[in-house]
């Protein structure tokens, strides 16, 4: 989509290999970490209704986090809080609430992995974190707050919080890669999406993301102040950006790239120094790429249905779309 029109839609593949159904440009996918811009977002809109302030301390909206250090929620939003991701976290039964996630978060062993605001790493344990806040201040479920704020005015149907009781028309199938010829893929192993909140439990079609992208970046959807805001790179409690502390060895291959409210800013791999905001997700048998160069306002999304692997064709189309401002690949 450029400036508002969309100019290019591809759908390849299939969108369920047991029923023989083809992909196509309505075929709906989970989004995973996409959902986290969606969230910064949001928590601008609640800002602006004076709902809350981003620098305020999580533990106004959470009682139970005031027995850890104070973090605020832009620290939770631009993953400079520090908290801990349990690679194992426990799995709630019953009904699954946000607030409910947070507070078997907060039990976890070890909270912290470096003291607040003194660092960056990706964390979507922030975000669950966002997502109890979100729920508490609104007295709706994310889906409810997304629609009213966000998707509900731009009628995006396809796009919310994915529900698996839900019977939904267009819903691809999630699938994970093998090393076998004659079975080259199975189906994706079975995850309570609603866990994974809103660091990632939503889904949408391709043609819907670039609409939302471009009404958040240059549309009315935010307004000017809340736009700055989303776009502004976070920095730690020092006053220095956030990209001088990495705290995984592993980010320093970003380089002087920065982070939003659920956005990565890019500033580095433009021959002018161009702005391109992105994001990746990944979630159980899907995976999704999102990029938007601020100059052209070109957005492009892609969309697929198997785990991340090496054969996603992200680079390759980043390449395609913004060939013209990109620096040249390394040799």
């Amino acid at each position: 989509m450029k400036a508002g029109v969309l100019t290019e839609s591809i759908a390849l593949g299939s969108a369920n290999l047991e029923s023989l159904t083809a992909a196509s440009p309505r075929s709906v996918f989970r989004i995973g970490s996409l959902t986290k811009q969606i969230t910064g977002a949001l928590l601008l809109k609640l800002q602006t209704e004076k709902k809350l302030s981003l620098t305020d301390p999580a533990a106004k909206y959470l009682p139970f986090l005031s027995r850890h250090a104070a973090c605020t929620i832009k620290e939770l939003a631009q993953h400079t809080a520090g908290i801990h991701e349990d690679q194992d976290p426990p799995l709630l039964s019953g009904e699954i609430t946000q607030y409910r996630l947070a507070q078997a978060l907060a039990e976890q062993k070890q909270f912290f992995d470096f003291p607040p605001g003194s660092a960056w790493l990706y964390s979507n344990a922030n975000y669950i974190l966002l997502g109890a806040i979100i729920e508490s201040v609104t007295k709706q479920t994310l889906g409810q707050a997304v629609e009213k704020y966000l998707t509900g005015k731009l009628a995006l149907a396809a796009t919310g919080y994915d529900d698996l009781g839900q019977v939904l028309i267009g819903r691809a199938a999630g699938y994970s890669q093998t090393a076998s010829e004659k079975e080259p893929f199975r189906n994706a192993a079975w995850i309570d999406v609603a866990q994974s909140g809103a660091a990632g439990a939503m889904r949408s079609t391709a043609a819907e993301l670039v609409t939302l992208a471009q009404a958040l970046l240059f549309g009315t959807l935010l307004t000017s102040t809340e736009r700055a805001e989303f776009l502004e790179p976070s920095r730690l409690r020092n006053g220095k950006p956030a990209s001088s502390n990495r705290f995984s060895e592993q980010d320093r291959a970003m380089g002087d790239a920065q982070y939003g409210l659920g956005i990565h800013l890019d500033h580095t791999s433009t021959r002018d120094k161009s702005l391109i905001v992105h994001h990746t997700g990944f979630i159980a048998g899907f995976s999704a790429y999102m990029a938007t160069h601020m100059g052209s306002q070109t957005t492009v999304a892609c969309l697929c249905n198997v785990d991340v692997n090496p054969k996603l064709p992200f680079r390759d189309i980043r390449r395609a779309v913004f060939r013209s401002v990109l620096l040249p690949p390394n040799p």
